[in-house]
């Protein structure tokens, strides 16, 4: 581990030796997705931004650590692993737990970290708890390796000392919510935008839902992009909805896609949730558009089934969409994905 990259136990922690076992470190955060991690969390370092967490839905945790040195560090790797309430001690309990990044490697990558400076994870990490006990406990390291060996430390003595004298360790205890709602289907689409900022319409449909499904999208990092809808059987209607909003320039993150089913029903096999996507001319870029790389293929249980490209229903949306900077009805290409959701559905964590 690097001696002078600390992954705080505490907001007073400069990773001198010391009693470090607390078990709140602020440098591990659950928060829904942000626009710049390493903007927002570095202008809150002081602070600790935690959110609590919801057992069986998609969490996203950062991490985060700081060079207290005087030169930078070697490139930094942070790791993340479960751990059961309480049984920090021995890390053949949680070293085999790992936690898992949105793009699904074991670790996440800092960088070489300047002196002064703090470094986010970016590739942040992916969680889905499925206990409602109220804890969910982590073990997070930071260091020089992306695979870190903790052989040796098997009991409360060696545990305290490799904490205390390895400013890259930190644990947390983290609070689990008792009052949010679960979602029976969720997966997440990679959505970026490399280049200036673009106008991007959604189109969002539901087939074979059970009736009273609600369905939708959301992305914590642009309030504006979220909008769910009532799936009536009776109601065509009510199978599909449309939303048009601002891509900033330069986005790479997440659109969380996800069904709720009604009380007493199950997905049946043909279930289906569509999303395509398309770009919207504007008056600032008629020459030349962004290369945008949305919804970028990901593993499914089912796979992908296929690729959608709804024209006619991208410029009637477009009608009721108005800004200065939007030229009406030029929809530039579309992509898509279909989910297929069932009573075994979940997404992988």
């Amino acid at each position: 581990m690097g001696s002078s990259v600390v992954l705080r136990c505490n907001l007073d922690d400069k990773g001198k030796t010391q009693n470090r076992a607390r078990y709140y470190s602020p440098d591990m955060i659950t928060h829904k997705l942000v626009q710049n991690p390493l903007e927002y969390f570095t202008d809150c370092y002081a602070k600790d931004p935690n959110m609590e967490m919801e057992p069986e839905n998609i969490n996203f945790v950062y991490m985060r650590a700081k060079n207290y040195g005087d030169t930078a560090s070697a490139p930094q790797y942070a790791n993340l692993y479960v751990n059961d309430f309480c049984l920090y001690n021995n890390p053949a309990n949680w070293e085999k737990n790992r936690v898992q990044t949105v793009n699904g490697r074991n670790y996440s990558e800092l960088g070489v970290i300047e002196p002064g400076k703090v470094a986010v994870t970016n590739d942040y990490f992916r969680y889905e708890p499925k206990t409602h006990s109220g804890r969910c406990c982590f073990v997070g390291t930071v260091g020089s390796e992306k695979d870190p060996d903790y052989k040796g430390i098997n009991t409360w003595q060696k545990y305290v000392n490799w904490l205390d004298t390895n400013p890259g360790v930190a644990t947390r205890n983290m609070i689990v919510s008792r009052n949010y709602q679960v979602r029976d289907f969720e997966d997440l689409v990679n959505i970026g935008n490399i280049g200036q900022k673009a106008a991007m319409l959604f189109v969002v449909k539901g087939q074979n839902l059970p009736d009273k499904t609600t369905f939708g999208i959301k992305c914590d990092a642009i309030p504006k992009l979220s909008q769910e809808q009532v799936y009536l059987s009776s109601d065509e209607d009510s199978h599909e909805f449309m939303l048009t909003v601002y891509i900033p320039a330069n986005f790479d993150n997440y659109l969380t896609v996800y069904g709720i089913l009604s009380s007493g029903h199950e997905w049946p096999d043909n279930a289906v949730i569509l999303v395509s996507s398309s770009i919207v001319q504007t008056r600032a870029s008629m020459a030349q558009f962004p290369e945008l790389k949305v919804i970028r293929p990901i593993e499914f249980h089912h796979g992908i089934m296929g690729i959608a490209s709804p024209k006619d229903a991208m410029e009637d949306a477009l009608m009721g969409f108005y800004d200065d900077d939007i030229k009406l009805g030029i929809p530039i290409g579309s992509c898509g994905h279909t989910f297929i959701v069932d009573k075994d559905r979940r997404a992988a964590g």
